[in-house]
C-alpha cells in the first residue's frame, strides 16, 4: 500500500505495515496449507538435502516476539541472522547471532540497537573478508534515524551503533551491499522537510567510518524506497522510484573506484498516468545489472525491467627496449599490437619475453617480473621495460699493462649481437695536456657446436702510456646498445739494457 501511497508517517504507520505483513503472511501460510492437501503426484527434482537440524532450532530467545529476520553468508561459511525482537521494557530491539564455519549451531543472541527506541527492518551484508554490517532504522521519540554495526573480520563482536543519517529529520528503509574490494554502501530516503530524497554513505575498502551523507534524488518531488546492488566489479548501481503525477523508476551508478554517483535517469515511462513502483535490482557474476519494478499501464499491472551491460575497456600495453609482450586470452602481441578493447571482467594475463635484452618489470597496473595479471573492471595501461645486454662478467687478461701489449676481454655473447671495442686517452699529468688518442681493436664471436652457447673474445692493442676508457659496444639487430666500460692504465716498458763485456781475468 505504501509503495502507492508515497506517504510516511508516525509510529502508527509504522505499526500499520507490521499488521499489514502478519495478515499477508497469515493468508499465504493458510493457501499453502490448502494446496498441500490437493497436491497430486508430480515428478520433482531431488530436493537439496537434508536440512538439519530436525526439528529446527530456536536462533531467537523465546518469550518475546521477533520478526523481519535477514540472514547473510560469508566466504568462509560463516552465517550472521539479524531480527528485530520485544525486550522486557517493551521496546523494539534489532538482535544478531552467528554460526561460525564448520560449526553446528548458533551463538547466543546479542542486542545491536540500544534501548530507549525502537528499531525496525535490520539488513544485513557480508563482505569477501568476512567483515559483517547490519544496518536498520530506529525511532528516537523524535525522528528516524538510520544506524549500523560492524563486525570486523575474524573479530566476534559488532562495534557500537553509529548513525548514518543527519538528525533533524526522519529517514528510512536502509538497505546495504559489499562489493568485492569489501566497499559497503548503504542507502535509505530522507525527508528534508519538503520531498523525501534518497541519499547513500560509503565506507571505503579496510575503512573504519563512513562517508557523509549524498544526496542521489533530485529535490522537489518524493524519492522511495531504495535499493542497491554492487558487482563483482565494483560497479554500485541504487534504484528507487519517484512519486507524484506519475510514479518513475530512475537508477544512479558509481563506477568501480570513483567516489561519486551518477546522475539520476529515468528507468520507466515518463508519461502522465502510468505508475511504476516495487523497485528491486540484481547484479550477474558478468557485472550485468538488471533493474526491474511493477508498473500500471494501460489498466494492468505489469511487472517490467531493463538491463545495463558493462562495456569493455581497454588494455594499452606501453614497451620500452627489446622484448615482446603477450597476452592470454590472445588479444595483445606487442610487437605490433599493443592496444585492444576487452569485455568488463575478462582476467587477462601478459608475458613478457627478452629479445637479446633483460626484462627489467612492469609498471602502471603491475608490478614486478613475473607475469603481469589485470581485471578489465576499467581502463588499464601496462609498461613493460626491457634493458639491452650489456656485457657483464668479462675476463680481462692479466700481467703488466705495458704499450703494444695486447689487452683482451671475454665473455658470453647475447644472441643476434656482434661487438667492438674502442678505447680513448685523455689524461693530464704534471700539468701537461697529453693529446687525446684513441684506439680500435677486434672481437670475434664463437659458438660452441655442442653447448650452442656463444662466447666473444676482443683484443685491443693500447700503442701510448696512459689511463684509456676501454669501450665494448653491443650492436644488437642493428641498434648500437649501451656499451660495458673499463678503466685501465698503460705504462711504457723500462728501457731494454745491453749486457756489458765481461772483463778479461788476469792473473
Amino acid at each position: 500500500m505504501r509503495e502507492w501511497s508515497g506517504l510516511r508517517g508516525s509510529i502508527s504507520g509504522v505499526s500499520c505495515r507490521r499488521v499489514l505483513r502478519r495478515v499477508i503472511l497469515a493468508i499465504v501460510l493458510m493457501l499453502a496449507a490448502g494446496a498441500s492437501l490437493s497436491t497430486s503426484a508430480v515428478a520433482l527434482a531431488t530436493p537439496l538435502g537434508p536440512w538439519l537440524p530436525n526439528p529446527p532450532i530456536d536462533v531467537s530467545s523465546r518469550g518475546q516476539d521477533a520478526d523481519t529476520p535477514q540472514v547473510a553468508t560469508g566466504p568462509d561459511g560463516t552465517t550472521t541472522i539479524t531480527w528485530t525482537r520485544y525486550n522486557d521494557a517493551g521496546d523494539i530491539i534489532v538482535q544478531a547471532a552467528t554460526r561460525a564455519a564448520n560449526a553446528t549451531t548458533f551463538s547466543t543472541p546479542i542486542d545491536l540497537s540500544t534501548t530507549g527506541g525502537n528499531a525496525y527492518y535490520p539488513q544485513v551484508a557480508t563482505g569477501p573478508d568476512g567483515t559483517t554490517t547490519i544496518t536498520w532504522e530506529r525511532d528516537d521519540g523524535s525522528n528516524w534515524s538510520v544506524q549500523a554495526a560492524t563486525r570486523a573480520a575474524n573479530a566476534t563482536t559488532f562495534s557500537t551503533p553509529i548513525d548514518l543519517s543527519t538528525t533533524g529529520q526522519s529517514t528510512f528503509d536502509p538497505q546495504v551491499a559489499t562489493g568485492p574490494d569489501g566497499t559497503t554502501t548503504i542507502t535509505w530516503e530522507r525527508y528534508d522537510g519538503s520531498n523525501w530524497i534518497v541519499q547513500a554513505a560509503t565506507r571505503a575498502a579496510n575503512a573504519t567510518t563512513f562517508s557523509d551523507p549524498i544526496n542521489l534524488s533530485a529535490t522537489g518531488q518524493d524519492a522511495n524506497t531504495p535499493q542497491v546492488a554492487t558487482g563483482p566489479d565494483g560497479t554500485t548501481t541504487i534504484t528507487w522510484y519517484l512519486t507524484g503525477y506519475n510514479f518513475v523508476v530512475q537508477a544512479a551508478t558509481r563506477a568501480a573506484g570513483a567516489s561519486a554517483f551518477s546522475t539520476p535517469i529515468d528507468l520507466s515511462s515518463t508519461e502522465g498516468g502510468e505508475f511504476s513502483a516495487q523497485v528491486q535490482v540484481a547484479v550477474g557474476s558478468d557485472g550485468t545489472t538488471t533493474i526491474t519494478w511493477l508498473g500500471f499501464h494501460g489498466g494492468d499491472l505489469i511487472v517490467q525491467a531493463m538491463t545495463a551491460t558493462p562495456p569493455p575497456s581497454v588494455l594499452t600495453v606501453t614497451k620500452t627496449g627489446n622484448g615482446t609482450v603477450t597476452s592470454t586470452p590472445a588479444n595483445i602481441n606487442c610487437g605490433t599490437t599493443c592496444t585492444a578493447t576487452i569485455a568488463n571482467l575478462t582476467t587477462v594475463t601478459l608475458t613478457a619475453t627478452a629479445e637479446a635484452s633483460t626484462f627489467n618489470g612492469w609498471s602502471g597496473d603491475c608490478t614486478g617480473t613475473s607475469t603481469c595479471t589485470v581485471s578489465m573492471t576499467q581502463a588499464r595501461n601496462v609498461t613493460a621495460t626491457f634493458t639491452p645486454r650489456t656485457p657483464t662478467k668479462i675476463r680481462w687478461n692479466t700481467g703488466t699493462r705495458t704499450t703494444n701489449q695486447p689487452i683482451t676481454g671475454s665473455f658470453t655473447a647475447a644472441p643476434d649481437t656482434t661487438y667492438t671495442i674502442t678505447a680513448t686517452r685523455n689524461a693530464t699529468r704534471h700539468l701537461e695536456t697529453r693529446a687525446t688518442r684513441t684506439a680500435r681493436g677486434t672481437c670475434k664471436v664463437k659458438t660452441n657446436q655442442k653447448t650452442h652457447k656463444r662466447t666473444a673474445s676482443c683484443t685491443i692493442r693500447l700503442r701510448h702510456a696512459g689511463t684509456w676508457l676501454v669501450k665494448i659496444t653491443p650492436t644488437e639487430n642493428g641498434l648500437v646498445r649501451t656499451p660495458a666500460t673499463k678503466t685501465i692504465k698503460i705504462h711504457t716498458p723500462p728501457p731494454t739494457r745491453k749486457p756489458q763485456p765481461a772483463e778479461p781475468i788476469t792473473g
